[in-house]
């Protein structure tokens, strides 16, 4: 056999293979695909019901992913939004749910004095604890301190597993709370704005909205309520509610991401109490105070308030931050609009299918002198792929965050874990190749 024989034969030999490889890999790559998109779009469950507004958390593998890309992004939310943490030095008041009421009146008073813009607390208080009429000197201070302060105060509120199983819309139910409107109960400052504070199973995720239940009770209606993190963005942006893009966002069942690598700066209340706080209130709540405490800028701010309890601790892109920081976060994304949504998988089929079609055809390319009309001969085809795979990743990748959205991660790892052990058989075929006609060679000198 001649040497061009055994070239024409090796090349059909190739080409052989690279069909086999990509019959096997290309379907791998749309199935495994169609089950990460049906994986991502489909909403998590508890028991027989849906949480429709809530969205599957990534695998432990996906979600170091996920934080590499937003930290890439540099997402930056609103400097406006501070946080403050009830230190865990003080931890009577997680146990003794009247005196940090009393408690609670005082911060209140000393943040209201440093000229905030808006208070948030994300804790939820529940009815009758200290009374039953809610009629005690800790609950009234309470109530009194948050009307004094003459700006919005967002306060948490809480759900309950329902009880409505035959409807599968939610799972949710709304619990009775103090700022309730009930008969006999007390006044509920004009102020006063709720939200939820339920976070999303997948913390980079913000929480929007959820669909619950008025409560409880046989008839309960059905409604959407708005998270915590919302209701204080749209009361401080009002905008937003005119906004179409923002009210489209709010229609997706799927909730945006936020850059929870950049949280708003984080004070604890001590240090503000030590620095602002007249000292017999420092020293009616046995604050050991040091000279040097810093007093933290709150003018103009949206102050977030809440407790550095074990319990309400993330570990969140390598570091644990407790939920009211995350909450912060949340703010400060919306109002910067420092998030990124999912990208519908359906826009990028013809992405997909160009880079599987020119797959297909490269070998073709390669072995036929004179392919048909318009394709053209390619020497290197391991070259052309090198090119077509970085070109469709990069495209892939940075298209969606031109438009604020999140890349396709999985589907792109897809493309790679089929891209490298094809180029790595394409170099191996090529070096096999040469060495043959080495040998070839070789052998028509002797």
């Amino acid at each position: 056999m001649t040497l061009a024989e055994n070239n024409a034969s090796s090349r059909k030999s190739q080409e052989r293979r690279r069909r086999i490889f990509r019959l096997i890999a290309f379907p791998l790559i749309v199935a495994l695909i169609i089950v990460l998109e049906m994986k991502e779009a489909q909403v998590y469950k508890l028991e027989t019901c849906e949480l429709k507004t809530s969205a599957p958390s990534e695998s432990m593998f996906m979600k170091p992913m996920y934080g590499a890309v937003l930290r890439l992004t540099g997402l930056k939310g609103s400097p406006q939004v501070v946080s403050l943490g009830i230190d865990e030095d003080l931890q009577f008041l997680q146990t003794n749910v009247c005196p940090a009421r009393s408690f609670t009146a005082d911060l209140l008073k000393t943040i209201a004095a440093q000229g905030p813009a808006l208070i948030a607390i994300d804790k939820y208080y529940t009815q009758a604890v200290c009374s039953k009429d809610d009629s005690d000197a800790d609950t009234a201070a309470l109530l009194s301190a948050i009307a004094s302060v003459q700006r919005p105060v967002v306060l948490g509120a809480s759900t309950t597993e329902s009880n409505a199983r035959t409807n599968t819309s939610s799972c949710l139910a709304a619990v009775p709370q103090l700022f309730t409107s009930r008969a006999g109960g007390p006044a509920i400052p004009p102020n006063v704005h709720m939200g939820l504070t339920r976070l999303n199973e997948n913390p980079l995720k913000i929480p929007l909205t959820w669909d619950i239940f008025s409560s409880n009770s046989a008839g309960a209606r059905l409604t959407t309520a708005d998270s915590f993190a919302l209701v204080a963005a749209k009361l401080m942006k009002p905008e937003l509610n005119n906004d179409p893009k923002f009210q489209q966002l709010l229609k997706s069942p799927q909730q945006p991401y936020a850059n929870a690598s950049d949280l708003p700066l984080n004070t604890k209340v001590s240090d503000l109490l030590c620095a602002a706080a007249p000292g017999d209130m420092q020293t009616l709540w046995n604050l050991s105070c040091r000279k040097d405490a810093p007093k933290p800028d709150l003018s103009g701010k949206i102050v977030v308030v809440g407790a550095e309890s074990p319990a309400d601790k993330y570990s969140v892109l390598g570091q644990d931050v407790y939920g009211y920081q995350l909450q912060a976060g949340y703010i400060a994304a919306l109002l910067n609009g420092a998030y990124l949504r999912d990208i519908s998988p359906w826009v990028l089929i013809p992405l997909m299918l160009l880079y599987l079609l020119a797959q297909i055809l490269l070998p073709y390319m390669e072995i036929h002198q004179h392919p048909i009309w318009p394709l053209w001969h390619v020497k290197h085809a391991v070259v052309w792929e090198t090119g077509l795979f970085c070109v469709t990743m990069l495209l892939g990748f940075f298209v969606p965050l031109l438009f604020h959205r999140f890349p396709p991660v999985a589907m792109l790892l897809v493309i790679a874990a089929v891209f490298v052990p094809d180029v790595l058989f394409e170099l191996w075929f090529v070096m096999n190749e040469e060495m043959e006609q080495e040998q070839a060679g070789k052998e028509l000198q002797s």
